[in-house]
């Protein structure tokens, strides 16, 4: 904007009206072809033109910071607003799109094919992981089941020592014909008679009966 023309209305005045920088307003001013200043009757709807301006130049600036420059300016659908869409995060939906040979460059008019693609994917992969984790928790309670079942199984009954017999040993002294049986019992007083007639001089010896099949 040039010289400001007498009773019209300064760009520095528009600035302070607005808010908006002097060095900002002079670049709205030149697109809407302003110069020498701007007719009092015309200056509420020309500062309401220059919030315009700058919300619309905000607006392109946070979607070129969110996207890209280069997806804001081909009207790209981006990583992030797909993951956002579909509750991951952006480089887990490239990677899903990547895997299913969706090509790097998409439409934004293709967004919602494309978050549904995601969404099968970590739906699938969810299903998954919920089969693993109750395919392992099935097999450790089978496992404790088994266990519990091995602890409580009875064991093989212990075999009770037989006692000895009143008489299953003797005890022998050799004589002049051969050995006689003095004495029948148990094998601890057998084998005290062997020794208290092998002190008194004979020769005796204690021994287990055997008897024959069939044989009383």
């Amino acid at each position: 904007m040039g010289r400001v023309s007498k009773g019209f209305v300064s760009l520095r005045q528009l600035s302070a009206r607005t808010g908006i920088r002097r060095e900002t307003l002079s670049g709205y001013a030149r697109q809407m072809g302003l110069s020498g200043g701007v007719p009092p009757e015309r200056a509420d709807a020309v500062c309401a033109e220059f919030r315009r301006m700058l919300a619309e130049s905000l607006q392109d600036r946070g979607l070129r910071a969110r996207k890209g420059f280069r997806a804001a300016k081909l009207n790209l659908a981006s990583t992030n607003d797909i993951g956002n869409a579909a509750g991951c995060n952006g480089p887990a939906a490239r990677y899903i799109l990547n895997k299913a040979g969706w090509p790097r460059d998409i439409p934004a008019c293709r967004l919602d094919e494309a978050v549904s693609v995601v969404k099968e994917a970590l739906a699938n992969r969810q299903k998954r992981h919920v089969d693993a984790v109750e395919k392992e928790r099935e097999y450790k309670n089978r496992w404790r089941r088994e266990h519990r079942k091995a602890k409580k199984s009875p064991s093989a009954p212990e075999k009770t020592p037989v006692p000895s017999k009143p008489c299953d040993w003797r005890v022998s002294m050799l004589g002049r014909k051969g050995w006689l049986v003095v004495r029948c019992g148990t094998q601890e007083e057998m084998v005290a008679w062997a020794r208290m007639l092998r002190d008194n001089g004979f020769t005796a010896e204690a021994m287990q009966n055997s008897y024959a099949p069939g044989v009383l």
